[in-house]
């Protein structure tokens, strides 16, 4: 978005702010290269190349100090709990690597890695795994990820939801918004299921890329030199990988009409 100086009445003009539409669509021999790799055994690929310094967990990157500077500043407590965040400018300053820095910002605002005991370099290459998991398509791509990310700790963190919820489910909660669209391909379950595609048939037609997802993200999950909740008793882990899988699950656009109902209704109750 830039900043608004079109006349009164465009009707590109939102709160002020110039909109600037995508127009951009991804090319056919790119969206085949991604639909051929739902075919591929998961990869985990844990390289952070590009990462600036001082931003992570753990310090693997390098830059120059004004650039960190201002990503730094990006990263603080009070910035990443406003709504008004320039995602895209997070993903400029890192380099390309927005998920890995907002997922690190986001644990560290909620204490998971001393209220878990979350091996911290674990928790790097684990969301590095992630990010490197994510396709390069038009909109669900790494930055959307860090987007959804940084969206979810805002409403957690601004509805109050943090005294609510256990440190096992604000980890849950946000690892679910951070590997909910990995490895999309950039098509949607409609046009798998209309292709007869391997997928949509092991998947009996039924939430295709949703179940796509909570396989790579329980496969990088369940890989030992990535996995943060090992450590954590049998009951607890398998608790955490049921609410990330329930939290893609209804991520599945088929069910969303029903689950806003759903919400409504709780709201007319609660007036």
């Amino acid at each position: 978005m830039t900043q608004n100086s079109a006349p009164d009445g465009d009707d590109s003009l939102f709160d002020g702010i110039q909109l600037e539409f995508l127009s951009a669509k991804s090319p056919h021999s790119e969206l085949e290269g991604y639909i051929a790799g739902l075919n591929a055994p998961p990869s985990v690929d844990s390289s952070c190349e590009g990462l600036p310094a001082g931003v992570g967990l753990v310090d693997v990157g390098s830059e120059n100090k004004s650039r960190c500077a201002e990503l730094e500043a990006m990263l603080t407590r009070e910035a990443i709990c406003q709504w008004d965040y320039d995602i895209f400018r997070l993903r400029d300053l890192s380099n390309g690597h927005p998920l890995v820095c907002m997922a690190a910002a986001v644990v560290r605002y909620h204490g998971l890695i001393e209220k878990l005991g979350i091996d911290p370099t674990k928790f790097h290459k684990l969301m590095c795994a992630v990010e490197n998991g994510y396709n390069g398509c038009i909109y669900h791509n790494k930055t959307h990820a860090a987007d959804v990310l940084h969206a979810t700790h805002c409403l957690i963190q601004g509805e109050g939801l943090c005294e609510e919820l256990s440190g096992d489910e604000v980890l849950a909660l946000l690892m679910a918004a951070a590997v909910h669209d990995i490895g999309h391909p950039g098509v949607s379950n409609a046009f798998l299921v209309q292709h007869s595609h391997a997928l949509a048939t092991k998947y009996d037609n039924t939430a295709v890329l949703e179940r796509y997802h909570i396989q790579l993200a329980l496969s990088l999950l369940d890989d030992p030199p990535l996995s943060i909740i090992h450590h954590l008793p049998q009951h607890r882990q398998t608790r955490i990988r049921r609410l990330i899988s329930d939290m893609i699950l209804v991520t599945d656009m088929a069910v969303h009409h029903r689950l806003l109902e759903s919400l409504r209704k709780r709201g007319d109750t609660m007036q």
